[in-house]
């Protein structure tokens, strides 16, 4: 279970004053389930991300996963948290230009300290359709490839969440299709708890459970089992 118990995070503005990014937000969610994170610009959506990682901490409040204490945990053990148990795709790709596809997913099985880091990292690129371009670095790769290799290196570890943010806003209408469906079909296969950000409700409305955020708020919870307001 994912427990997000009352959390709020604010920011100094540069008049002085404080912004509240996330107000007051309370949901439990069960380990597995599958969510779209809808909400207009300044929602909160990226910011509640990276709580849910410990990137971040909130003012007030706290965030458990699976028992886990995120919200309080020390840095020494969100690091090995981060690097075990969640996986992470964002919107622009973040790979490194210097180094191969094979490569770029390797570093994320080595820093998790993975005893076979190659051969893991080719099984993830073969999960994402990208057997045939191991060697390629991310200028010899398309769009939807790069975001293929970036996938392949947020699951290469089995992680328990999947923290996806925007990752279709770069991306063409059929690529974007591509990439949701594949993320959707891997973090079912590996059991994990995924958070998809999107401005595309279409997209999010495909996926059997939503969190709309309003203003900092939580608006909508929908789980799979029903709906919350």
């Amino acid at each position: 279970m994912i427990e997000i118990d009352n959390v709020t995070k604010e920011y100094p503005s540069p008049e002085g004053l404080r912004l509240r990014i996330l107000d007051s937000i309370t949901a439990n969610i069960p380990l597995g389930s599958q969510l779209g994170v809808v909400g207009r610009s300044g929602s909160g959506k990226t910011t509640l991300l990276s709580m849910l990682a410990g990137l971040e901490r909130p003012n007030s409040g706290t965030i458990r996963f699976n028992g886990f204490p995120v919200s309080t945990a020390g840095e020494a053990e969100l690091s090995r948290f981060r690097a075990r148990e969640v996986g992470f795709v964002y919107q622009t790709f973040q790979l490194l230009k210097h180094l191969s596809a094979v490569e770029n997913v390797q570093v994320a099985a080595e820093i998790a300290g993975h005893s076979k880091s190659r051969s893991a990292a080719q099984e993830a690129l073969e999960w994402v359709g990208l057997s045939t371009r191991l060697k390629h670095r991310p200028d010899q790769l398309s769009g939807g490839e790069q975001q293929r290799v970036a996938i392949a290196r947020a699951i290469v570890n089995r992680p328990k969440l999947l923290l996806c943010d925007e990752p279709t806003g770069n991306l063409d209408p059929q690529s974007a299709d591509q990439v949701f469906r594949l993320i959707s079909s891997l973090s079912m296969e590996i059991s994990a708890t995924l958070f998809f950000v999107t401005h595309d409700y279409a997209l999010a409305h495909q996926l059997p459970g939503r969190i709309e955020l309003e203003r900092g708020q939580l608006s909508r919870l929908q789980l799979s089992g029903g709906a919350l307001s």
